[in-house]
């Protein structure tokens, strides 16, 4: 039983390398520069890309932003209005919830047809800017609740399985650390690997 077993999730560790990766839509917070002086200033796009590749649109989101408000604060938030028609055709929301936190609330009004006209396979849904207080780094990252936020809703308002990533903003003499993160397209085969050699490892001992 466990030679099969074990058999069975090589094959499927196998069987999985060899599909076509399928590229899922991807939200990230892009900054114009990943290292700022104290008092100087940096904007954190709010992007989706990969629509095309997945035939999606965005209808609207509900994304809240954290970050550390001892090293960063925020000035500004802008939503771009162009890829849902203009202001008036959307419902609106954004707020700085609270030091280190702000939000943003957004559904078209427009049916998806239309949406899928305006919009392309990247483009940004909002921004903040943001002012270095103090030498050291922040992580900017969306929230972990999967409605409320970090919500991007496509076509027949049925929310994107979207891949997520923040960013690292470094001020004055602080550095951002290296993160080393498996991508997300390889933790089944991780997964995978990790499950046999566990079962391998403990078949050896029960032998001995």
């Amino acid at each position: 039983m466990k030679k099969f077993l074990i058999a069975t999730l090589v094959v499927a560790a196998g069987w999985l390398a060899a599909l076509p990766s399928r590229a899922a839509p991807v939200l990230s917070i892009v900054p114009t520069s990943t290292s700022i002086s104290v008092g100087g200033t940096v904007t954190g796009n709010l992007v989706i890309s990969g629509l095309d590749s997945s035939s999606e649109i965005v209808s609207g989101f509900d994304l809240d932003v954290f970050f550390d408000p001892a090293v960063l604060s925020a000035s500004t938030l802008t939503t771009h209005f162009g890829p849902w028609g203009t202001g008036s055709d959307v419902i609106l929301s954004q707020d700085f919830v609270a030091p280190g936190h702000v939000s943003f609330f957004l559904s078209a009004i427009p049916e998806d047809a239309i949406l899928d006209a305006l919009q392309g396979d990247s483009f940004v849904l909002s921004s903040i800017s943001f002012q270095g207080l103090t030498d050291g780094f922040s992580y900017i990252n969306f929230g972990t609740d999967l409605d409320t936020e970090r919500n991007v809703v496509g076509r027949d308002f049925f929310s994107l399985n979207q891949v997520t990533t923040g960013t690292c903003i470094a001020v004055g003499t602080g550095e951002c650390p290296a993160n080393d993160v498996p991508e997300p397209t390889t933790l089944p085969l991780v997964l995978l690997a990790l499950t046999a050699g566990g079962l391998v490892l403990r078949r050896r001992a029960t032998e001995r």
